[in-house]
Formats: C-alpha cells, structure tokens, sequence
C-alpha cells in the first residue's frame, strides 16, 4: 500500500504537523483542533474547519467524511473571530434574576479584546443616584472601566445606586419545617441603592442547638437596599435538618486537572460552613491558602478545589487583615491578599488605612511578619473599630432652644445607635418620631457634626378657668377658660362683669372666696391677669365673688303738726348688714333720715318706737324691699286729741339731729 503525507497547515504558512505519514483513515484526525496562531490574541478567534486552499474559501473538509487521497495532502486551518456580548442590568439583583434593562440598554456585541466604543447612558432608578457600573469577578465586585477594559468573555455589568436615605435591612435564619429562629437576625441599616451580600451563617453564629445537623438551603443572597419598599429589606435564609451533609476537597493539578493528592471527603459533615487550608505537596503550589466553603443541603456543588502548579522554590502565602466587629470581642476578615513567595524568605505584612479602623498590633494573634516554609505562610493583622462622638439633642418644636440635656458619648464606628424620645419630661410632649437610628459615621474632630439624633417636643398647656361665684344672674367674667404653653406662656386673663343689681366683690384662689388673690394681679378695672406659681404654669381655677349691689333708704315723717315741728321720733331698722338687734335713727318733725350701704334685694323691717309722744300714734313695724337707685319709706303718724288737754298743753321732746346714719357693710 502507498503512503502518502497528510499536512497541516494553521492558515499562515506555519506546518501544525510535518509531513505525517499517514495510513489510517482521516477520520481518525476529525477531532484535532489546533491552537491559534500567534498572530491572534490568545481566545480572540476559533477554530472554524479545515480547507483546501490558502483562502479558506469553498466548503470545509470534513475529515471524517473523506479518506486518504492518493497523493499528498495539504489541508488550511480557517479562524473566525470570536464575540462577547455585554448585557446591562438596572441593579445586581436583577441581574441574578437575569432580568435585563432591555430596550434602554441592548446587549452590546464587541470582538475578543476589544472596548466597548462609547460609553453606554445613564439609566434612571426612581429617587436614587447614579454611582456607575459594576461586575463580578470570582464573585468580587468590580468597577466596569468602559474606556480601559478589554472584554474577552461574555459581560453582565450592573449599575450600582445610592442615596443620602438610610433604610434598615433584616436578614432572618429560619427552620424550614418549623419557622423558628436558627440564629439572631442581621439587622442594620446602609443607605438605599447599596447593595450588601449576605452569607448564610454557621457555626457559632446559630444557635448552640441548631450548630449541628441544620444547612441553608442557599449559600448566600445580595440585596439592594430599597428606598421605597421596605419588605425589599428583608431576606430569610432558609434552613434543613439533615444527619449529615458531605462535602468533598480536591487538590488538582492546574495543567492536566489530575489529582495531586487523594481527594478529602467528610462524609459525616454536620457543619453549616467549613473551612480548609491548603495540603502540601511536594514540589507544588496550590492556588489559595485556605478556602470556605458554605454547605448547602441537597446539593452536589459541596465542593473545594485547590488547584497546584509545579514549583520547589515558591510557595503560596497569605495576608489577611481582620477588623474588630461592632460587638468589640469578634473580628471578620476584611480583606486578603495571597501571593506566590520565595521559600526560606522572610515577608512582611503592610498595614492597610482602613476608614473607620485603627491597626493595633498589640491584639493577640498578630503575625506581622515570618519565613515563608514550604508548607506555606499566613500573616494576620488585626485593626479595632475607632469610636466616634455622638450627640442627641432634645429641642422645642421649630427651635433650637433646649427642653432637656444633651446626651452624648462615642459609639463604635459603622454601628447603629438607637435612641428614644423623653416621654417624661413634666413640661413637655415628645413629637414623632419618637424612636430613631443613626448609623455612626467617621467625625473630623471631637464634637459630633454628623453624628446627630435631634428629638423635637411640643410644649405641654395649662388650663386656667375663671368661674363666677355669686347670686344667679349676679354676672359674669368675659373669658370662662384659657390654656397656655406650661413655661412660655403669658394668660389673657379676665375681666368680672356684674349684672344689674350686683356688684363684683373681689377674686379669690378658692371656691369659699376665702383667699384673696394676690392685690399685684387685679389692676384698677378688676382685670385679674394671673402670675404663675414656681417655673411652670399649673391647672387653677381662678373665682370672681359677686354679691348684690348697695342702695339707700330714706325715711320720711309726715303727719306732723305745725305746732309739732320740733318733736323727734325713733325708728328701729333691721335687715342684711345691720346690728342683730337692729340700727335706731331719730327724725324730728316732719323730716327724713337716709341710710346708705344697704343690700339690694334684701328685706327691711322699719318699726317706729311706741312711747316717745303722748299726742302722736306710732305707725308700726313695715317692711320694704330694697331695689337700685334709693328706695323711700313713707311714716305718717296721725295726732291724738285729748279731749282733757288742750293742743299747747306738751313740752318739746328733742334730740339733737344728727348726722345721716350709714349701715356698716363690711
């Protein structure tokens, strides 16, 4: 049989396969695919078939379809270009969700390697800001640099938000079967359009019954924070009892994907989230330090790889950097960094600037700086969380005028401060909110300037009533009640108003009219303005006394004779505001005598005392009502004519007149 020499060509002149002499079948060449050329970027083209000319034109030699020819052979390797498409998503979320923004942002396809050509518009997400585009890489979050980045895989790139609205976000760990807590919530609150990933918790951090033989059904969640939808705050991580859940760890060569140990399998793993360090072998290196890895149940992803590389001079190390937890006892890893080293090298450990964080290396467990072994090397640095000053103020409403102290102090950074209104200050009301949070933030100085909680509070009243005590009908006050602001306030007062007939007779503290008030309130008019007893105004009642109003009585004498004209005559007066056995006056001849100071509506009783002339009847006892304006009681006595005496037989019975009587009313 002849044999003949089948060659192979990349496309460019270059022979993939020198002149191989070949007896088999060319089907047994159907599955070779070569390596592009050099003159392509690594990935940037593929493989498209076999051609018999230089051009690649015509159809494709399909080797599995021919045999061997005859005569030699030489076949041209085609390479077409290779595409990635790049997809936008309005939030990271959706972009797990695979929804897209779609018309707005339509994929872009771009060649292997090259940029996208014009950077893509701003999209629109309600009331938040615009912070820029985003990817993942290896599941690290990274900035989309559209002017710099060569795209050489397919792209999801989301956009990242913010605003100046801080919103809480609850993060819940729940038993499938029951609903009952597995572990504390997270709970915290970050600004709206962040977006925060949240890892399913195990270990320590679930409840000591539930640290054994429960597993999130998810490794972990990405939430964006919602401005305006609080239940998009909130996540539960849902969790199964199982015996046991395995996970298994391989240490792989990089190159060929062999196993360079014999796998690890824990088969009776009962541990949420394990984690592993790298096993030493011999004369290679694996690609990480350590690895972690959440078990999640039902699932046949529980897998770590370690991937090695040759190599007897270098080993793999690793630098972490733990930042003190709000809690001030537990540090969480803040970052890492792991680096291919010079075995029997001694490296050393950098400090970070951390915002919000001090390194401290006094903290047990530092490691700062070692010879790197074989066997590998992780140095740890530890930073505290810096505390910051805060301030809570207590104002009145609309002002910044104090109603309380100021409560300060310093709080760990990036912790939430919860604070509540007074509810008992005696003066004043608490305004809603009355409950408040404030995530601490970094201060430039001593005083807090951006950590603020300021409550406001509405002034409590007083009420102050003004009643009438008195006759019915005897008047009133022209305000019945008013409320003032309890420390501020300054009252109307009143202004007593009697009826006809009445008269105000004063303002009194107690409903007796038994205290008076104080002289300094009640001005000429009556006008009582109240002064307020201590720093505050109190509920109090405040009584105008109103009594009947004064008038005069005058008697007066008729029926007396001319030749009678001097004789006197007494009268006895008894009534409201007069001596109990009642007031005597005198009147001589035809005269009257007027008494002032008596009581309107009161009855009197005038009694002319029998006695003093033996030619004169007394008249008796009568009684008048007293009205306003003077009252007038006529007495007219008729002579006595003894028929034994003549009318000059008498002698003058006389007083000295004297001044007009006045009752006493007080």
């Amino acid at each position: 049989r002849n044999v003949y020499a089948l060659t192979l060509n990349d496309g460019y002149g270059d022979v993939l396969s020198a002149q191989v002499k070949y007896e088999a079948p060319l089907s047994a060449y159907a599955a070779f695919v070569p390596e592009a050329p050099a003159a392509y970027e690594p990935g940037s083209v593929t493989f498209g078939g076999w051609y018999l000319n230089p051009e690649c034109t015509g159809d494709a030699f399909l080797l599995e379809k021919h045999a061997m020819p005859a005569e030699n052979i030489i076949l041209y390797a085609r390479w077409t270009p290779v595409y990635h498409t790049v997809s936008f998503y309005l939030t990271r979320e959706d972009m797990e969700n695979g929804v897209a923004l779609g018309a707005s942002h339509p994929d872009l396809t771009v060649p292997h390697g090259a940029k996208v050509d014009a950077l893509p518009e701003e999209p629109v997400h309600g009331s938040y800001t615009f912070v820029g585009w985003f990817y993942l890489e290896n599941g690290v979050e990274k900035a989309f640099d559209f002017a710099n980045m060569p795209i050489r895989r397919d792209l999801q790139v989301y956009a990242k938000w913010s605003s100046n609205v801080l919103k809480q976000y609850t993060v819940t760990y729940q038993a499938e079967d029951t609903g009952e807590a597995v572990a504390e919530p997270t709970v915290g609150s970050a600004l709206a359009g962040s977006t925060k990933t949240f890892l399913a918790k195990g270990g320590a951090e679930l409840y000591p019954d539930c640290q054994m033989g429960y597993f999130p059904r998810v490794r972990s969640h990405s939430m964006t924070i919602d401005i305006a939808d609080d239940a998009d705050n909130a996540y539960t991580f849902w969790y199964v009892q199982r015996d046991a859940v395995p996970y298994t760890v391989r240490y792989v060569d990089a190159e060929s994907g062999e196993p360079v140990a014999e796998a690890k399998v824990v088969p009776d793993n009962r541990k949420a989230v394990v984690t592993e360090n790298f096993l030493p072998v011999s004369g290679m290196m694996p690609d990480a330090y350590q690895k972690r890895l959440v078990v999640v149940a039902d699932s046949e992803d529980n897998e770590l790889i370690f991937y090695y590389t040759r190599d007897t001079v270098h080993a793999y190390y690793k630098i972490t950097h733990y930042t003190q937890d709000v809690d001030g006892v537990s540090w969480t890893e803040y970052a890492s960094s792991q680096a291919i080293g010079d075995i029997g090298t001694v490296y050393t450990a950098q400090p970070l600037s951390i915002p919000g964080f001090t390194y401290d290396p006094a903290v047990v467990g530092t490691l700062a700086e070692a010879e790197l072994t074989a066997n590998g090397l992780e140095l740890r640095l530890y930073y505290t969380r810096n505390r910051y000053p805060y301030v809570v103020h207590h104002y009145l409403q609309g002002t910044a005028t104090p109603v309380a102290e100021d409560e300060g102090g310093t709080a760990w950074y990036d912790s939430v401060l919860s604070r509540s209104a007074h509810d008992d200050l005696p003066d004043h009301t608490p305004l809603a909110p009355t409950e408040q949070s404030l995530l601490i933030r970094m201060e430039e100085g001593e005083e807090a300037a951006l950590n603020v909680l300021t409550f406001f509070y509405a002034e409590r009243t007083a009420t102050l009533r003004y009643e009438v005590v008195g006759p019915s009908g005897c008047g009133e006050v022209n305000r019945a009640e008013e409320s003032v602001p309890v420390r501020t306030g300054i009252p109307q007062g009143a202004t007593p108003i009697a009826d006809d007939g009445f008269r105000f007779a004063g303002w009194y503290l107690d409903a007796a009219c038994t205290q008076p008030v104080p002289a300094a309130w009640v001005d000429g008019e009556n006008h009582l303005t109240p002064a307020k007893d201590g720093a505050a105004w109190q509920d109090a009642t405040y009584y105008a006394a109103f009594t009947y109003s004064l008038t005069t009585l005058t008697i007066v004498k008729q029926g007396m004779q001319e030749a009678d004209a001097g004789q006197s005559f007494l009268f006895r007066v008894a009534g409201s505001g007069l001596p109990a056995d009642g007031l005597q006056i005198a009147i001589r001849g035809n005269g009257s005598e007027t008494i002032s100071g008596l009581t309107v509506g009161a009855t009197y009783t005038v009694t002319e005392e029998e006695g003093w002339s033996w030619r004169y009847t007394a008249q008796g006892a009568q009684q008048i009502t007293l009205t306003p304006g003077g009252n007038t009681l006529t007495v007219r006595n008729t002579r006595d004519q003894p028929s034994w005496l003549s009318g000059d037989c008498y002698a003058e019975n006389t007083f000295v007149p004297g001044e007009t009587k006045e009752a006493d009313k007080q």
